[in-house]
């Protein structure tokens, strides 16, 4: 699992790219 600080980036990503979190789940 990854660290609460990058889960919560991707989280922030997410939100600022709207479909963002996508992609990030993909990686």
């Amino acid at each position: 699992m990854l660290p609460a600080g990058c889960r919560f980036l991707g989280v922030v990503k997410a939100n600022a790219y709207g479909h963002g979190s996508l992609a990030v789940a993909r990686r």
